[in-house]
């Protein structure tokens, strides 16, 4: 159909819904990037001191950088998701001088566009979920394409505020 975003540009648009979504949740603001030079899509920011388990962060103002993707070509199996990452993100992220945490997003979403988000006159649900790592410092790749990268951890607001906290610490 004429005047349609692609597939792509819908599921980019729809992990920029996602993390606005998670990061509204708990009190962040979300800076979209235009160029994606250094593999960044959003800056999420807090404002002063960060709390999570009752403790209060000892840095104020901490930040996240997000390379955001949407994928339902790939499924996660036993809590892992395989991700292939281009080689230039993986060795953006994975830099390990880079002076604000850069984390890699990817959200898993079902096939067809019915499935992703549900509404009714009492609720909205996306569907299904995010995944974050942490590639600081993983090792340097030959490949010349992609990387295959494992995901573990869901990208909720509690693991945002942890992932906040860690970096308000700079522990991350």
């Amino acid at each position: 159909m004429a005047g349609l975003l692609s597939d792509n540009s819908r599921k980019a648009n729809f992990s920029h819904a996602y993390v606005d979504a998670m990061a509204a949740a708990v009190g962040f603001s979300v800076e979209r990037w235009t160029d994606d030079y250094d593999s960044i899509d959003v800056t999420i920011k807090a404002t002063g001191r960060v709390e999570h388990s009752g403790k209060l962060s000892t840095g104020r103002s901490p930040k996240l950088d997000l390379q955001l993707k949407c994928t339902d070509a790939v499924s996660p199996k036993d809590g892992e998701l395989h991700f292939p990452l281009s080689v230039k993100n993986y060795d953006d992220l994975s830099d390990p001088t880079r002076v604000t945490p850069a984390l890699l997003v990817v959200l898993f979403v079902p096939k067809t566009w019915e499935q992703r988000l549900k509404w009714s006159a009492s609720s909205l649900r996306l569907h299904k979920l995010a995944y974050w790592v942490n590639l600081r410092g993983m090792q340097v790749t030959t490949n010349k394409k992609s990387v295959t990268v494992v995901l573990r951890e869901h990208f909720h607001p509690d693991a945002l505020r942890h992932l906040m906290f860690l970096s308000a610490e700079g522990e991350l």
